[in-house]
C-alpha cells in the first residue's frame, strides 16, 4: 500500500484555512506546521524514508500528493 508523505496546495487556490479543511475532510493529519513557499503550501503527512522514492501526482485543483514508491532506491 502506498502512503502520502506531504500534500502540497496552489496558494493562489487554497489558503491556509481551506488547506486545512481538505486535509481534516480526508482524514490527514500533518507532523509539522505548513511550509510556504512562494508558489505552495506544503502540508507534511509522515517523515520521508530515505530508503524508498517518491512520485508526485496531481490530484486536481491546485493539489499535489507526494507518495510514497514501494521499492527501495539503487545504492
Amino acid at each position: 500500500m502506498s502512503k502520502i508523505q506531504a500534500v502540497i496546495f496552489d496558494k493562489l487556490i487554497w489558503s491556509n484555512k481551506e488547506a486545512q479543511l481538505w486535509l481534516n475532510q480526508h482524514k490527514l493529519k500533518p507532523i509539522k506546521g505548513v511550509h510556504i513557499t512562494k508558489n505552495y503550501r506544503r502540508y507534511r503527512i509522515m517523515e520521508p524514508n530515505y530508503k524508498y522514492n517518491y512520485i508526485t501526482y496531481d490530484i486536481n485543483n491546485g493539489i499535489k500528493l507526494i507518495i510514497e514508491v514501494k521499492f527501495k532506491k539503487n545504492k
